[in-house]
């Protein structure tokens, strides 16, 4: 394609015509993670490529996979949101504190108040998917504990043992109806998390 042929387009509207292979792709992401220590950026670059060569095994063809991922400069901040602790973004580095004393003092209930609730909300969701994992849990083991029991209480009394028997095996059944749905609900909520504090992030850089 001739020099032309990019007249009047933005960078981000050449590059997207420069169909990049995995190994390109990688060289020019390594490139734009030069904040990042080496293994920061070899953890973001394998998941990227992992990302691929998923697709790759779905049928789709290299470059197709790495355009599906999107721009490199946008794949860089989001690896600086991800890996960025919230309060080194919130809360002032040292060479501004001398000049913005005043502003940080005043800034400074709010700061906490902030991170304090995004703690809580943390908290929270966390709580919200470790609750969800107990119950299911209790309800698998409670299950086959009473299946096991009612074998025992049939030599005592037949209608008891088949009542006991029934019960856990509902409790079971009801384990392994909700465990997909309460995983799925997991990870969405787990990736609702993640956009929101990317969102909250951005705000700070």
């Amino acid at each position: 394609m001739s020099t032309t042929d990019y007249t009047g387009m933005d960078e981000r509207a050449v590059e997207r015509k420069k169909a990049m292979n995995k190994i390109e792709f990688t060289e020019e992401l390594h490139g734009r993670l030069s904040e990042f220590n080496q293994q920061q950026r070899a953890k973001i670059i394998n998941n990227y490529a992992t990302i691929i060569d998923d697709q790759i095994g779905d049928g789709r063809s290299e470059e197709r996979s790495v355009s599906t991922l999107g721009h490199l400069d946008d794949l860089a901040k989001i690896a600086v949101l991800d890996l960025t602790p919230v309060w080194q973004l919130v809360l002032p580095r040292k060479k501004d504190l001398s000049l913005h004393r005043t502003k940080i003092m005043l800034l400074s209930p709010l700061i906490l108040l902030f991170l304090f609730i995004l703690l809580t909300i943390h908290s929270v969701i966390w709580c919200g998917i470790l609750f969800a994992f107990t119950v299911n849990n209790i309800l698998i083991i409670g299950g086959i504990v009473s299946m096991a029991l009612a074998f025992f209480l049939f030599d005592a009394s037949i209608i008891q043992g088949i009542i006991v028997f029934f019960c856990g095996l509902v409790s079971a059944t009801l384990s392994i109806f909700f465990f997909s749905p309460t995983k799925k609900l997991s990870r969405i909520i787990l990736r609702l998390k993640k956009e929101c504090t990317r969102s909250i992030k951005s705000y700070f850089i």
